[in-house]
């Protein structure tokens, strides 16, 4: 599911950081590359200047990264990504957590949570000056977040970029003739 999440949420930092790996060599386990628990999704989700559309892959590709002024790519997801037998993985996978409802409970949560946590929100502005930082860091926001002046703003620009990236990779994976 790891590269599935990676994918789903166009998470930029598989490339180069807060993404790991590993593997247990020991006589009793089963010696099976593991990926570890996916975190650090700050750049990810529409909010940084790419996949702003929510279209295409990023997890295998080779990716311009501005603000390092060079390309990275993840090589072990540009291996598997592009082999016959992972991909039939990812399509049953795929299949299954779309079919299971997850993804319309994600949207369904984000729209609900834009409106049930509006407090929550105003503490965490007052407590961070999330408006503050939002400046200082605006040149790494996409054009879509730069405009969003409330939480509730970037909620619906959440929303309508999961609903793209779900739409688009259940155009690619889904198993079953829609």
């Amino acid at each position: 599911y790891m590269y599935i999440i990676s994918e789903f949420v166009f998470y930029v930092d598989v490339t180069w950081s807060s993404f790991y790996m590993d593997i247990d060599f020991s006589a009793d386990h089963r010696k099976k590359l593991t990926f570890e628990a996916p975190w650090d999704f700050d750049s990810s989700m529409g909010n940084r200047p790419r996949c702003e559309d929510g279209q295409g892959f990023y997890a295998s590709n080779i990716v311009p990264d501005p603000a390092l002024g060079l390309d990275t790519i993840n090589p072990w997801l540009a291996v598997l990504a592009y082999e016959e037998w992972y991909q039939d993985i990812v399509r049953e996978k795929w299949t299954e957590a779309y079919d299971s409802g997850v993804f319309s409970r994600v949207c369904q949560m984000i729209e609900s949570d834009k409106e049930t946590l509006t407090d929550e929100f105003k503490k965490n502005y007052k407590k961070w000056r999330n408006d503050k930082l939002k400046f200082d860091f605006e040149q790494e926001l996409s054009d879509e977040e730069r405009s969003c002046m409330s939480e509730k703003q970037s909620a619906e620009h959440l929303l309508e970029w999961t609903k793209n990236r779900i739409a688009f990779l259940d155009s690619q994976w889904h198993l079953n003739d829609k």
